[in-house]
């Protein structure tokens, strides 16, 4: 009884537990939560599972059960394996291993190391793409060599032709030293290829490029591909209705930019002529893309249709592209342009006028739907918009109807003009129908005169709108330079009959804040008279006016003043000092006399502009005027001084008492100099 009773219990204990393991086997990993790394096995082969110390029931049991229901429910994926621990060259996979689907890298990793009985540094897991499109990533498995010094390792994804969507995987293990030339060598004996490109990223890799460049501390991945040559077809567009096509048979092997040298080559003196200039720089695009110089040509052709082609640019080097969408009137579809990232908007509308066949000053230009403004730089002007990829709208602008009186005779002249036509453009018109010196000639436009250097846009003009104009005859324009300053000026004087010399020092001195009665006008070597006219003075047209400074007045009001010593030798020295209870004090050396604080220049003058643009930085040598020659001026006129103050102090120290103020007036007026002495004797203003 007791046996029996035993038995009995036993086989319930037997069934307990053998209910208790198939609710308690987990279906996601296939083994015990809490044993993972004990049973990394298990991963590789779910069927050791009947043995381990949880399971009493038989392998019959087993089988017959979970291997029923279980098992046939896992998904599996097949991995390949590339085992590089003994290879010297390259190694393709010749092996794979079977894993349930989705297995995190670490579980993949624990499995290899089990079956290949290797560690988990020396397991890499590499993920790769193919070209179908939403085709899911591949996964390959590899176990590097464990001795790695002098060798670099690489994953190399062949491709036999362009149709070919999945890579074929193989690894190298090849020395530091090697070059891609060697390397491409070797490979075309291994796949017993003609021609092909060894990329990285679709990025050519220079022949002369060694291992050494890559990353060393992992396994880097190249792409090889077999091209052949194939004919190509490239146009340049120089219209709307106009284009040039050149037919090529190209090495699809090669890079972008060694096809763009040798299209030069071969069509580039007739590519010249079309651009007019010889600083050409050639640009690749396709399917309205512009196309990187590094990348491999046949991966840039590799999706051609039967009519494609690759457009030609002539631009700078430094290009973008840019997506034109054409408003009514212009009938065209969307394209692309690729012009220069630094460039002003006249140049873009210049490009853009050839494109449409119109007139470049009626194009309207709007950038991310604001209206461009007119600019130098574009890119200054706007920062990020301004890139490749950016969108440009472009408009077609009708021009106004301007109506124009002679203000002697009263006859009447109509011209229609574009708003983004500078006004230089219309004085140039109505100086040729009624034979105008462009010069004496200014436009008025509701009371604002109206600059050449400026658009019509900027100003408030009406369509069948009357412009004002005005003549002066006696108009001239001339350069001044402001030695002290260091600057060069353009000057319109509108009466030079009626303006003085001392107007245009005064109005000098207002413009660059500096103190009129301490600079002198300088023309053709002499000193001009403040009081005469410009016309008196013969000043005209593009002559060149110097204007330099001179000390303040000597002095005495308890203040600095400049100080002149005489030496026994002859020189004089410059010093600044005060006198005070008759005793002469000198000040530091360097110290100099302060400018007043507001400056007494007068009156603004108003008929003196100065034109608004600005000279180049070679102006002088433009106008002929040398710095040498401004400082020689300068240069003069301080010995001048000099030598008048050295000839003031033998004087007195010859006549003793008898130099006198009246003495010396009466010298100087026998040696006719006669200006120098009324200047002393208080009759003029120095």
């Amino acid at each position: 009884m007791a046996q029996h009773s035993t038995d009995t219990s036993s086989d319930e204990a037997q069934s307990a537990r053998r209910d208790m393991n198939d609710s308690y086997y987990p279906s996601d990993i296939l083994i015990p939560h809490t044993d993972i790394h004990r049973h990394a096995a298990s991963i590789l082969h779910p069927q050791s599972l009947y043995n381990e110390d949880f399971w009493t029931a038989p392998p019959t049991y087993y089988r017959s059960r979970l291997c029923s229901h279980t098992l046939d429910s896992i998904p599996m994926s097949e991995y390949p394996v590339i085992d590089m621990r003994n290879s010297r060259d390259f190694t393709r996979s010749k092996d794979h291993i079977q894993l349930k689907t989705n297995l995190s890298q670490t579980l993949i990793k624990k499995a290899v190391c089990e079956r290949y009985h290797v560690t988990e540094n020396f397991v890499e897991i590499v993920e790769y793409e193919t070209k179908v499109e939403s085709s899911p990533r591949k996964t390959l498995i590899i176990i590097v060599p464990k001795s790695t010094a002098g060798f670099c390792g690489l994953v190399l994804e062949t491709y036999e032709d362009k149709d070919q969507r999945v890579p074929r995987i193989m690894c190298a293990h090849l020395p530091l030293g090697m070059v891609i030339h060697d390397l491409k060598r070797e490979l075309k004996v291994f796949l017993n290829w003609k021609n092909l490109a060894i990329c990285k990223d679709s990025k050519v890799l220079s022949d002369n490029s060694p291992l050494q460049e890559f990353q060393l501390e992992k396994l880097e991945r190249l792409q090889v591909y077999q091209f052949d040559h194939q004919v190509i077809d490239f146009v340049y567009q120089s219209g709307q209705h106009c284009h040039y096509r050149y037919r090529v048979n190209v090495n699809l092997t090669k890079s972008v930019g060694q096809v763009k040298d040798r299209l030069r080559r071969q069509v580039g003196d007739e590519l010249k002529k079309l651009q007019a200039t010889d600083k050409m720089f050639l640009h690749f695009t396709v399917q309205e893309k512009l196309v990187e110089d590094d990348l491999c040509m046949g991966r840039v052709v590799e999706r051609f249709g039967r009519d494609d082609h690759v457009g030609l640019h002539l631009s700078s080097e430094n290009a973008i592209s840019v997506t034109l969408k054409f408003n009514k009137p212009l009938k065209m579809k969307q394209r692309m342009l690729i012009c220069k990232m630094v460039c002003s908007s006249a140049q873009l509308r210049g490009e853009i006028g050839k494109l449409v066949d119109h007139d470049q000053k009626s194009v309207k230009l709007t950038l991310n739907s604001k209206l461009m403004e007119e600019c130098p730089d574009i890119g200054k002007k706007y920062g990020t918009e301004w890139q490749s990829g950016c969108t440009v709208s472009v408009g077609i602008k009708k021009h106004k109807t301007l109506r124009i009186k002679h203000p002697e005779d009263g006859r009447e002249l109509v011209l229609k003009m574009y708003m983004l036509e500078p006004v230089s453009e219309l004085k140039r018109k109505v100086s040729e129908a009624w034979n105008l010196n462009i010069l004496n000639m200014s436009l008025i436009c509701r009371g604002q005169r109206m600059l050449g250097s400026k658009l019509l846009m900027f100003y408030p003009i009406k369509n069948n709108m009357e412009i004002q104009l005005q003549l002066f005859p006696h108009r001239i324009s001339f350069h001044v330079r402001i030695a002290f300053k260091k600057r060069w000026v353009k000057v319109v004087v509108d009466d030079s009959s009626v303006s003085t010399v001392d107007d245009l020092l005064r109005f000098c001195a207002h413009k660059y804040e500096y103190a009129r009665k301490c600079s002198r006008a300088i023309f053709n070597g002499c000193c001009l008279h403040k009081n005469s006219s410009l016309q008196e003075e013969n000043l005209k047209t593009n002559d060149q006016v110097v204007i330099v400074h001179f000390d303040q007045k000597i002095e005495s009001n308890g203040e600095l003043i400049l100080i002149f010593m005489g030496r026994e030798d002859g020189h004089t020295i410059m010093r600044c000092g005060s006198v005070v209870a008759g005793l002469l004090l000198h000040a530091a050396k360097k110290t100099k006399l302060q400018e007043p604080e507001h400056l007494d220049n007068g009156a603004l003058p108003g008929d003196i502009h100065i034109v608004p643009e600005a000279l180049p930085d070679d102006a002088s040598k433009q106008l002929e005027v040398k710095e040498t020659t401004l400082e020689q001026i300068e240069h003069e006129y301080r010995q001048l001084q000099e030598q008048a103050y050295k000839g003031l102090f033998n004087w007195t120290r010859e006549k003793g008492k008898k130099a006198t103020k009246n003495a010396l007036i009466e010298a100087l007026m026998k040696v006719h100099l006669t200006s120098v002495a009324e200047a002393i004797n208080g009759h003029t203003t120095v």
